[in-house]
C-alpha cells in the first residue's frame, strides 16, 4: 500500500461512519485504513466497518480495538504499527476530506522526495450533533500564508492541524 490513514476513535458511530466514506471515495485508491478503537465498545465500531465494506466493497480496512482508552499519539502509534506503507496520514473520526485529497498529497511528496511531510489549507468546521445527524454550525476557511509556514508559526501558534 502507498498509505496507510490510521483512523482514531471513539464512541462516535455517526462521525466515523462519515470519516470511513470519506476515506472510501478518495481519488487516490492505493491506500488501506487502520481503525483504532480507542478503548471504546467494540460492537458500534465493527457494525459500522461490516456497513462500510458491504456498501462499497472495499476491503482494505482493518480494526484495532485497544482495551483501555489511551492518548490520541499513542492510539496513533498503535495504528502505525500495524500497517504497511510508504506514507501516512492521520485521519479522526470527526474529520473529512475532499475526494482528492491523497491524490494531491501524495503527488505533491512525488515532487519532492526528500520531503517529510505535506501541509495544506483547510476548512474547519464547527459542528453540532443532534440526534443521528451532524449539523455544521461555522465554517471558516484556514488558508497557509508564508506567515504560518514559519518555525513559529507552525510550532508555537498551532496553525495547522497535526492531522
Amino acid at each position: 500500500m502507498k498509505v496507510a490513514v490510521i483512523m482514531r476513535t471513539y464512541e462516535r458511530p455517526v462521525l466515523l461512519a462519515r470519516a470511513i466514506a470519506g476515506v472510501q471515495q478518495q481519488t487516490f485508491r492505493d491506500w488501506e485504513l487502520v481503525i483504532v478503537n480507542n478503548g471504546g465498545e467494540p460492537g458500534p465500531v465493527d457494525e459500522v466497518v461490516e456497513v462500510a465494506l458491504q456498501t462499497t466493497g472495499s476491503g482494505k480496512i482493518s480494526v484495532l480495538h485497544l482495551p483501555e482508552r489511551t492518548g490520541m499519539e499513542a492510539a496513533s502509534n498503535h495504528g502505525l504499527r500495524n500497517s504497511r506503507s510508504d506514507y501516512f496520514a492521520i485521519h479522526d473520526d470527526d474529520d473529512t476530506w475532499h475526494p482528492e485529497f491523497l491524490s494531491v498529497a501524495v503527488a505533491r511528496l512525488g515532487l519532492s522526495p526528500h520531503s517529510a511531510a505535506v501541509v495544506t489549507s483547510l476548512t474547519r468546521v464547527t459542528e453540532t450533533m443532534k440526534g443521528d445527524k451532524v449539523w455544521p454550525v461555522i465554517e471558516e476557511a484556514f488558508w497557509l500564508n508564508p506567515g504560518r509556514l514559519t518555525y513559529r508559526g507552525m510550532i508555537g501558534a498551532h496553525t495547522f492541524p497535526p492531522v
